[in-house]
């Protein structure tokens, strides 16, 4: 096993500084467990504990000696091999627009298998699988057997597996002033399960971000054979696209492994039942580089966490609740029968207001799943999001880039629009427009979910008329960014996120604000109050200010247009 160990380390460029020391019983071979690499040792905490996304220094170290690029031609990259049939192997190039995600099941962290020089492999039995769920029955005994005769000669078609080529890990070097330039790797990538927290549910998850591996943007080669020298190439070609196109590898549902196309081929839309045209602009999530990425699984994050808000509103029963959104959206154990694809319409801009990295970006969005009636819910769950908030980070603002571009501390919040075909896409253009849609889906819910009475949870966003209000105005110009700037208000939990004495935001803000574009250059400008839990709006030495605030609002002209009038 030692000696496994110095072969290893001495691949990757690592002497492990061991020796031989002779006594009158033994021979005792010392290694110092620092110079073990990181890949070697025990999962645990304080020998190699990859979980964290943070600043992770066993993180770095595992993903240095994995990577190990040298100057010219880094050894973890292969060169691209030639295509069609080659000798005994037929090969077909597949790229992907975004991430690429698989599994090993070894270690604390998400990552592929590692093939020889640490370069991912993606097993043939992981492809045989994808490509049997696109044949009909005659294809799939002609070319994957069948369970009853898997022997050599009853399998047509031999899968080998397939393998990235080029830079898959997403490198980049980053220059800061004074300092020499810095490789980094975007296929670190960021898992934050913070949906608890963010409809304040009882289970009070924390926000700790995870790390996982994904390829970024690769391209991958699959590689066949077949014992039968007339096996049709071209039906078998014919066969893997229509696969691809229903992605390759894990969270397939938040665009990960979807969009596959190739030199000869654009990029795949998997089928979709409806799909819908925005343009956006907001705050760009980040990787742990702090590298600016729009994540198109931003949209399957949004619509599972608003359908969790209606269905909190309605269904008292948690373990109910969870498995309609298991169903819809998977879980851990099981996937779920939504799939959303963002289809990119051009680049996505990245820039910085004051200090914060912004995006904005144009595509189009994807829907599809196993019926139809799923689809139409989900398209109404994706409407609910748009109408009250947005999609991404700081969702729950208006962004002051477009709104308040007095404020140049920092970008907050985000800002979404149709494009001009499917404008008609949300029938909204006053506070009676905006008052039957509110009521409608609430009604909706409560007849589908909670079988005509409509009980909460006790969470600080259940969607129910007792917990909330909802106030609107139709402008040109945002009349409610300023009441979040007042001192009193942006010092309460509610509004600001923060008690007077916190140096930074420690709880979900309790107000939503939204400007929604209706026509000739106005919006319906709409705040939303949860007050279920009072202690929120609380300030350390002003007391409650939920009154007060409501009264702000009225006294700006706003209106009262669903939930509880007088808070």
């Amino acid at each position: 096993m030692i000696r496994g160990l110095e072969q290893a380390s001495e691949k990757l460029g690592i002497s492990t500084k061991s020796k031989t020391v002779t006594n009158s019983h033994s021979l005792v071979h010392e290694t110092s467990p620092d110079e073990i690499p990181m890949m070697y040792r025990a999962q645990v905490e304080g020998r190699c504990n990859l979980m964290f996304a943070g600043s992770n220094k066993d993180l770095e170290k595992w993903k240095d000696e994995w990577i190990y690029p040298k100057p010219d031609e880094p050894r973890y990259q292969k060169n691209e091999p030639p295509l069609g049939l080659d000798g005994t192997i037929y090969r077909i190039k597949v790229k992907f627009p975004f991430r690429l995600l698989s599994n090993c099941g070894q270690d604390n962290i998400i990552r592929p298998i590692m093939g020889k020089n640490g370069i991912p492999f993606f097993a043939g039995s992981s492809v045989k699988g994808i490509f049997r769920r696109a044949c009909n029955d005659a294809q799939a005994q002609k070319y994957c057997g069948d369970a009853q005769n898997l022997s050599p000669s009853s399998v047509g078609l031999r899968f080998h597996g397939a393998y990235p080529i080029g830079d898959w890990a997403g490198t980049r070097k980053v220059t800061f002033t004074g300092k020499e330039p810095e490789v980094r790797y975007r296929m670190l990538d960021v898992v934050h399960p913070q949906q608890e927290r963010q409809v304040g549910s009882e289970k009070r998850q924390g926000a700790t971000a995870l790390a996982s591996v994904s390829l970024y943007q690769p391209t991958l080669i699959f590689e066949f054979s077949s014992a039968d020298s007339e096996i049709d190439w071209k039906e078998v070609e014919t066969i893997f696209w229509q696969a691809i196109t229903l992605g390759f590898g894990g969270k397939t549902s938040t665009g990960y492994g979807l969009g596959g196309n190739n030199d000869q081929r654009s990029i795949i839309v998997p089928p979709s039942k409806t799909y819908v045209m925005l343009t956006g602009q907001g705050v760009s999530p980040t990787l742990r580089s702090d590298e600016p990425e729009f994540r198109p699984n931003l949209f399957k994050a949004s619509v599972r966490g608003h359908f969790q808000r209606l269905l909190a509103g309605v269904v008292g029963d948690r373990q109910a609740l969870d498995k309609a959104v298991q169903r819809l959206f998977g879980s851990s154990s099981s996937p779920g029968i939504v799939q959303l694809f963002w289809e990119p319409k051009q680049d996505i801009t990245y820039g910085k207001y004051g200090s914060t990295p912004t995006f904005q970006a144009e595509g189009r969005l994807h829907i599809n799943s196993g019926n139809q009636q799923d689809v139409d819910r989900i398209e109404q769950v994706l409407k609910f999001a748009f109408i009250m908030g947005g999609f991404g980070k700081s969702w729950r603002r208006a962004s002051h880039e477009k709104f308040h571009k007095s404020y140049k501390k920092f970008e907050i919040g985000c800002h979404w629009e149709l494009a001009k075909v499917d404008r008609s896409w949300i029938e909204i253009k006053s506070l009676n427009d905006l008052k039957l849609f509110l009521q409608n889906i609430h009604q909706s819910y409560t007849t589908q979910f909670g079988q005509g009475n409509a009980e909460p949870l006790n969470w600080r966003e259940s969607w129910h008329p007792d917990r909330l209000s909802v106030f609107a105005i139709v402008t040109k110009e945002s009349q409610a960014i300023p009441l979040f700037h007042d001192e009193i208000y942006k010092r309460t939990p509610a509004i600001g996120g923060k008690n007077p004495s916190d140096t930074r935001p420690k709880f979900m803000s309790s107000v939503w604000h939204r400007m929604l574009p209706i026509e000739d250059g106005k919006f319906l400008e709409i705040v939303t109050l949860f007050h279920a839990q009072s202690q929120v709006w609380k300030h350390e030495s002003r007391g409650n200010q939920l009154g007060q605030f409501v009264q702000s609002l009225k006294d700006i002209s706003f209106t009262f247009v669903w939930g509880k009038d007088n808070p």
